[in-house]
Order: C-alpha cells, then sequence, then structure tokens
C-alpha cells in the first residue's frame, strides 16, 4: 500500500504472508527467519512481525519525506535503476495525477527472496512459486486510485492555453510589463470563471491590474504592473507567473560606437503553473 500527501511525504508498506503450511510441506527449520531479515533488510527499510497461527506475516515500510527521498529509498531495495513519473497539478489547465513506476512491490522485495534462496530456505523455484502480488493499493492527497501490480496511474485533464507574452517598457527611468494569456474558445467554454480567478489569485488590486480582450480565436487576458526598479519588478512577475523569475541587467561599453553604453536586459520564468498539454 503506497499513501502520500500532495508533498509526497508518506509511506509504502509491503505485506508479505506465506502459510505455515506451506512452509511445513518445505520440510526445512524457518525458526531464524528473524534472523535473517535482520541481517539482510535494508536500512531505508523497517519491518514488524504480524504473524499468526496459521501464517508468517511481516510488514515492511519504507517512510519518505519527499519525491526525492522517495526515489532515492527505493534505489537501495532494486537490483535495479527505479524510473518514476510524477506529475501532480490543479489548475484550470492542468489538472490530476499523473504516476507511473517501472518496478513492482515484488521486486522491492527481491533482496529476501535471494538471501532466503542464499541462507538455504528454499530452492529458487520455490521461491518463484510461493511470491506473487495479491494486491497494490494507491492513495495520494486523500484520494485512492485503481492500479496494477506495477503502479500505472494517468488522471490529468488539459485546457489548451495558445500562448504567454510577456512585454516590458522602461521609460523615464521606471518599468512596465505586461503579461498577456491567449485562451481559446474551447477551454473559455469550459471554464472562463476559473480561469480567471487562477491567473490572479495572487495579485492585489493596488499593485495589479487586468482586463480581457477580444481576439479572433478566443479571448486575451491581460495582467499589468509597474515598478521603480529591476528587484520590484522582478518580485511582482514572480507573483504573476505563479512561479520563479530571475530579471538582471548587465551595461557594457559598445565596441563600435564610442562612449555608448548598452544595457542587456535578461528575464528568465517558469511558466510551469500554465502546463496546458502533455508536452
Amino acid at each position: 500500500k503506497f499513501s502520500a500527501d500532495k508533498n509526497f511525504k508518506g509511506t509504502r508498506v509491503i505485506r508479505c504472508s506465506i502459510n505455515k503450511n506451506d512452509l511445513t510441506n518445505l520440510n526445512r527449520d524457518f525458526s531464524s527467519m528473524d534472523t535473517l531479515i535482520e541481517q539482510y533488510c535494508p536500512d531505508v527499510m523497517s519491518y514488524r512481525d504480524h504473524s499468526t497461527e496459521r501464517k508468517q506475516i511481516y510488514h515492511f515500510t519504507i517512510t519518505f519525506e519527499s519525491f526525492d527521498d522517495y526515489k532515492n529509498k527505493v534505489q537501495e531495495c532494486l537490483n535495479f535503476a527505479p524510473e518514476i513519473e510524477f506529475d501532480y497539478r490543479n489548475t484550470p489547465f492542468a489538472n490530476g495525477l499523473i504516476y507511473q513506476e517501472n518496478f513492482t512491490s515484488r521486486d522491492l522485495m527481491a533482496w529476501f527472496s535471494e538471501n532466503l534462496i542464499k541462507e538455504g530456505f528454499m530452492t529458487e523455484e520455490e521461491s518463484e512459486k510461493i511470491w506473487n502480488v495479491e494486491d497494490a493499493l494507491f492513495s495520494f492527497d486523500g484520494s485512492d486510485y485503481e492500479t496494477d501490480n506495477q503502479i500505472d496511474i494517468n488522471t490529468m485533464s488539459y485546457l489548451p492555453l495558445d500562448s504567454v507574452s510577456i512585454y516590458t517598457n522602461l521609460k523615464d527611468g521606471k518599468y512596465k510589463q505586461m503579461i498577456a494569456f491567449e485562451i481559446p474558445s474551447e477551454s473559455l467554454d469550459l471554464d472562463s470563471l476559473g480561469i480567471e480567478e487562477y491567473l490572479k489569485e495572487k495579485l492585489d488590486s493596488g499593485s495589479f491590474q487586468w482586463k480581457w480582450k477580444g481576439t479572433k480565436n478566443g479571448r486575451q487576458y491581460r495582467i499589468s504592473y509597474s515598478a521603480d526598479n529591476l528587484k520590484e519588478l522582478n518580485a511582482l512577475s514572480k507573483k504573476a507567473l505563479h512561479g520563479t523569475s530571475s530579471l538582471s541587467c548587465e551595461s557594457s561599453l559598445d565596441k563600435k560606437t564610442p562612449f555608448q553604453i548598452n544595457d542587456v536586459y535578461r528575464q528568465k520564468g517558469s511558466l510551469k503553473a500554465f502546463q496546458s498539454s502533455a508536452d
């Protein structure tokens, strides 16, 4: 059972059980099973014995604080490199969850099978017959999802956004910037109010102005703001872009024209908050 919150903090619990009758039929002494687990269990896993009269049951748990933490920990349990795709969005343009792995819980427990064979508890053929994944349960941010033994979830849906354009003007030492979102009719027909609310949710009316303008294929949503310096302009850009932004200016002498100084402005911002297709 995999369970995580929206910050990717959670646990993966693997419940391993064997019928004691099956162990008896193998005609071997399994009394030192606990010692084997204690010796070979990866440090990134904790375990508990929940055995009953009929079954030998162990719960193995991987606890993680973030996506990177989870990926690093499962890598210590696998015999190959993990490939994990994760994307979780809750915007009008992209909404849903993508989560895919190239391994199963059985792969994470390969160390157990290998050492059962190594220590003579069972043969490779017997190990193959005993282990199978019965259920894989996946819960993320309070919602449960259906999945196969190898987790593969894609519930992402998109609304198209044609383009994002940034216009910057410097006049009399003051900066003005306008961000224009070109939104097609098909998206506006489905959620025009939600789109507008999302685009301006981080903005205050004292610093920002916004308005709609009709276009050939839909409407353009314009967000405008002014600043006295680059630091202030960059802070406003971050809010309007719902993410990161860096703005800088470099001055240099023009090599071709004496006594002329060229100012080169550079702005780099993330548009991840406006992803509107799988690409």
